[in-house]
């Protein structure tokens, strides 16, 4: 038994030196850090994030105002400015003043004649003498103005009409620069800006969702990468051990102490696992593009550490257990469906944020050469309050009702998701202690493999055992070296899924 697992040794050994010397070895830590570089997956998660972060930046932007400029010409059909009668209409205003102003002077005079003739029936003549001479500075008074407003009148009429039939407003160049600032819009633009944060919080945590798998993929191949090169390296080694059989059955042909069938299983074995190794060649190539394709390498021209599939130093399941209702906030679907609940409050606030008033105030610097062949600019500042009244009952109100159900079903789905979440870590523990008992059986298994194989050698060079039995024996040897190399292989993934799930990586 000693010897053969001599052979064994030397053998994997002098492949792995061989190998080592020839290319570059890559570990599994930077071919995950290669994957993290160069994956698309990974490039385009951050694509993702720095889309949210614009998003984020828009957003905040409605907090400042909003400033636009308008630059216009107007050409009406016909002058905005009716000047055709402008001087008539002056002078009918005119004459309506002068009738006005006769009607209240001979309502005074009426006025001051009645006590005139109260003053001299009551024999004070004095105070009628005073009345009647008010009155007739009174009736002086009235023909000046009458006269002078006649005289006004005749006068203003022609120039006016003559001054105005020059003016033409028909259009002209006109320009504005306005600005407006939000005061107040129910809370639509800092729920805004929380929710803008909150998709950037949700697409970093998708980031992480995708790193995770990505390292998980990348330990896959490597670790398929390795379990080949492993089972090649038995093949090398069960191939030295069969060249040491076929000697020891031609030494017993020559000797006449054998069978030529003996010699034919021989070469059938070794036919078999040349057929096995070519297979396996494929397979290492193969893997080693799948390999280098996903973590960004331009070649496949490298080796991996095959000591990283070794039993000695192998983490046991209980040394890594954790409590998984304590892991569950640490997983990126729980983090996940929080945000969406968040998120569903923050637009259940901005719809209600839509039924309040919206306060603003705003300023405009205006420009326009329409009237008087003149340039003309002025400013102007406003203040604006708009207040919904039909979404109070249209279909904001019912939006707002849809956002809390929303909120409920995000909720509800929330629940059930941990109670599965805490059933997949739990899952997952399981596999990994039960690849651990199957790592320790492979172990076992060889031990038993080589002390049968050592047997069956003895006994065959007694002349006890037929050389079929002796090859049956290697062959779960064999067996017994696959079965440790791919428990190896799903153990080291297994760990690596159940560290992920539970927030250790």
């Amino acid at each position: 038994m000693k010897r053969i697992s001599y052979i064994i040794m030397v053998a994997l050994m002098l492949t792995n030196i061989n190998n080592a010397t020839a290319q570059q070895q890559l570990t599994l830590e930077q071919c995950r850090e290669m994957a993290l570089q160069n994956n698309v997956k990974i490039k385009n998660a951050d694509l993702e994030i720095e889309a949210a972060q614009e998003t984020q930046k828009g957003a905040f932007t409605k907090r400042l105002p909003t400033v636009n400029a308008v630059a216009a010409y107007v050409k009406s059909s016909d002058n905005m400015l009716n000047t055709d009668k402008v001087g008539d209409d002056i002078k009918g205003n005119i004459s309506s003043a002068k009738e006005q102003i006769t009607a209240d002077m001979t309502n005074k005079a009426m006025q001051l004649g009645a006590a005139a003739q109260q003053a001299a029936a009551a024999g004070d003549l004095a105070a009628a003498q005073q009345y009647q001479e008010q009155l007739t500075q009174l009736m002086a008074q009235a023909s000046q103005l009458s006269q002078m407003g006649s005289a006004m009148s005749e006068m203003l009429s022609p120039m006016l009409n003559s001054m105005m039939n020059g003016i033409d407003i028909t259009g002209g160049p006109m320009a504005s620069l306005n600005a407006m600032m939000p005061l107040f819009a129910g809370g639509q633009i800092n729920n805004g800006n929380k929710l803008a944060d909150v998709a950037i919080e949700v697409k970093e945590i998708q980031k992480k969702q995708t790193t995770d798998e990505v390292l998980l993929t990348t330990e896959r191949y490597y670790c398929q990468l390795i379990t080949l090169i492993q089972k090649m390296n038995t093949i090398n080694a069960l191939d030295s051990m069969l060249q040491s059989i076929e000697k020891d059955v031609n030494a017993a042909l020559q000797a006449k102490v054998c069978l030529r069938n003996d010699s034919l299983q021989v070469q059938l074995k070794k036919n078999e696992l040349q057929n096995s190794r070519i297979k396996l060649e494929n397979g290492i190539e193969l893997s080693k593009m799948v390999l280098a394709q996903y973590i960004g390498l331009e070649t496949d021209d490298f080796m991996v550490d095959t000591a990283m599939l070794s039993p000695n130093n192998l983490q046991t399941p209980d040394q890594l257990k954790v409590d998984h209702e304590t892991a569950l906030q640490n997983r990126a679907e729980f983090q996940l469906l929080e945000k969406k609940v968040e998120a569903s409050q923050l637009q259940m606030k901005m719809e209600r944020g839509k039924l309040m008033p919206t306060v603003a105030v705003g300023g405009s610097l205006v420009y326009h050469k329409m009237a008087f062949d003149a340039n003309t600019t002025f400013g102007m500042l406003y203040a604006t309050v708009s207040i919904p009244i039909s979404d109070l009952w249209g279909s904001t109100s019912h939006d707002v009702k849809k956002h809390k159900l929303e909120i409920q079903s995000s909720q509800n789905t929330q629940k059930d998701l941990n109670k599965m979440l805490i059933i997949q870590m739990q899952q997952s523990y399981n596999s990994l202690q039960q690849v651990y008992l199957q790592v320790q059986l492979a172990q076992r298994s060889i031990e038993q493999a080589k002390e049968n194989l050592e047997i069956n050698r003895n006994s065959y060079r007694a002349g006890m055992l037929s050389v079929s039995d002796l090859l049956q024996a290697q062959m779960l040897l064999q067996k017994a070296y696959d079965m440790l190399t791919d428990s190896l292989s799903e153990y080291a993934v297994a760990l690596t899924n159940y560290k992920m799930i539970t927030g250790q990586n």
